[in-house]
């Protein structure tokens, strides 16, 4: 629970400023994150990782507790670099879709 504080915290302090979609938009995109920290902790946990950049046992990164706040941060600075309007909308309407395939197929192989 408190991963998912994170990212919700981050994401909210983040986005003044920004469109009421945007924000949904983002809003959505940290949801995913969580989960997906969430199921790789526990796949990696089996070592059955598909991830290159963390490996099978999440050996070739750094460990999850960093490398998702990492990439989430960098995410939201991206996002916030972006003009608001149509160029933001179209990353992050990509990047929720793109954060959905292995969170989605985590958990039809099962790992909720």
């Amino acid at each position: 629970m408190g991963r998912c504080a994170l990212v919700v915290v981050l994401a909210l302090t983040a986005c003044h400023g920004w469109y009421k979609h945007e924000v949904a938009l983002e809003a959505a995109f940290s949801a995913e994150v969580a989960a997906d920290w969430h199921q790789t902790e526990h796949i990696t946990a089996v070592c059955a990782e598909s991830n290159p950049f963390l490996g099978d046992c999440g050996q070739h990164s750094t460990p999850t507790g960093l490398y998702f706040p990492l990439t989430y941060v960098f995410h939201l600075a991206v996002a916030e670099l972006l003009p608001a309007g149509t160029i933001r909308t179209v990353f992050l309407s990509t990047s929720l879709v793109w954060e959905s395939i292995p969170v989605v197929r985590n958990y039809r192989a099962g790992y909720y």
